[in-house]
């Protein structure tokens, strides 16, 4: 039974061919996008619409309070738990989240389980401060660790702080451990990467930007702090939301909001395209953005090549 693992920038067209291959193999789709875990954000976090996900089995979206601290590590134990749980059909891991693929294929070094009052803790004291305290304070406490760390990296330097005080050791230790794997993946396993040229993706996202703006991701953010509900750090970094959170609060206009959105939009998935292609050996590369009409063009490539798709 196949196992297949699509993944590439946002706004490349990962969901709807998750769609299609579903369709085509009888098979169920995983997400292995950070940001679409959450529940109050589907418009935002670009979540398959409801139909999609009512006419294909889906898993893993919309499964965690906002205020909830997500890792790759909980993301893999609850990969390992729908397939365990999922009659046998061929499994579709869909995403843009470098991380979770990197761990999902690699494994993860087996650092214990780090208790939730110490990242409380650590987030306390990050509302109190600054990142470039933290990181100071990590410098401290696991110099070998912050030589090697970005200091604009929030959330590693958390991550770095609560294993050095949790365990003693520091992270960069914990790392030089062989991996573990957490999932095991039926084979074979297929991977497919779309990687479409800069120019045509950068108008998509900017025309997707435009199209949340208008179906209801401002609401979302308006509901969370009508309610005072503080998302999680990890939550927060869903694109859009500290823009919209100024537009509400008064401290950007609508445009202004918009071109901040597709400006970061855009740098975000410059890094995506630049990580998938140095990290990952994709099985087939797909050139340019998946829409419906490209099925029997790309279904029909993946049987020419023989190494690649059965």
């Amino acid at each position: 039974m196949t196992t297949y693992i699509i993944c590439g920038p946002t706004a490349s067209g990962k969901s709807t061919l998750a769609l299609d291959i579903a369709r085509h193999v009888n098979g169920h789709i995983l997400n292995a996008d950070s940001m679409q875990l959450y529940k109050e954000l589907p418009i935002l976090s670009a979540q398959p619409t409801l139909s999609d996900q009512a006419s294909v089995p889906h898993f893993l979206y919309s499964i965690l309070p906002i205020t909830d601290i997500n890792s790759a590590g909980k993301w893999l134990q609850s990969v390992e738990a729908v397939l365990k749980k999922s009659p046998p059909h061929p499994p579709i891991l869909v995403g843009g989240t470098g991380l979770y693929i990197k761990t999902l294929l690699e494994g993860l070094s087996p650092i214990p389980d780090i208790p939730p009052s110490l990242r409380a803790e650590l987030d306390s004291l990050l509302a109190a401060t600054s990142t470039t305290q933290m990181f100071q304070l990590l410098k401290e406490e696991d110099p070998l660790t912050a030589e090697k760390m970005d200091p604009r990296n929030t959330q590693r330097i958390l991550r770095a702080l609560e294993v050095i005080r949790h365990t003693r050791k520091p992270l960069l230790e914990w790392q030089k451990i062989p991996k573990e794997k957490i999932v095991p993946l039926s084979p074979p396993l297929k991977i497919i990467l779309i990687d479409p040229d800069r120019e045509t993706l950068y108008a998509a996202l900017n025309k997707r930007v435009e199209h949340m703006l208008e179906n209801g991701a401002i609401d979302e953010v308006r509901r969370l702090k009508e309610r005072h509900i503080l998302p999680s750090l990890t939550a927060k970094k869903t694109l859009g939301y500290e823009e919209i959170l100024s537009y509400l609060e008064g401290h950007l206009v609508h445009g202004e909001m918009t071109e901040q959105i597709q400006q970061k939009t855009r740098h975000y998935a410059k890094r995506q395209m630049t990580w998938f292609r140095h990290q990952l050996s994709p099985d087939f590369i797909w050139p340019k953005i998946y829409v419906p009409s490209d099925w029997p063009e790309f279904w029909g490539a993946n049987h020419i090549h023989s190494t690649t798709l059965p």
